[in-house]
């Protein structure tokens, strides 16, 4: 399981809401403790699963803001998948981004 950190930005920095996307049946089950992980530390209204409709929905309902980041717990195609509704919704035109891919093993 990798993990990407995009930040759609339209200020000089990214200090921001953080939407996260997480496909639950990655890494043999640890998709799902990091959904869970990840519902504790945020308010669930900002973590998607992937399984349940995709990114559209989560990155539609952000849009709006000045600036958010997005954290994308999954693998390559789950990254992909939401860059790509990312170029759809037109918001990378404004923003700046860092990507960072880390193995990442939740306990």
């Amino acid at each position: 399981m990798f993990m990407v950190i995009w930040c759609y930005n339209l200020i000089s920095k990214c200090v921001s809401t953080t939407l996260v996307f997480n496909w639950k049946s990655s890494c043999h089950s640890k998709g799902i403790k990091m959904l869970r992980k990840f519902k504790q530390l945020l308010n669930p209204a900002q973590v998607f699963d992937l399984m349940n409709g995709g990114p559209k929905a989560g990155l539609r309902l952000f849009q709006t803001f000045e600036s958010f980041r997005v954290i994308v717990a999954g693998g390559d195609g789950s990254i992909g998948w939401v860059l790509n509704e990312i170029d759809h919704l037109g918001l990378q035109k404004e923003a700046s981004y860092q990507t960072n891919l880390s193995p990442s093993s939740p306990k």
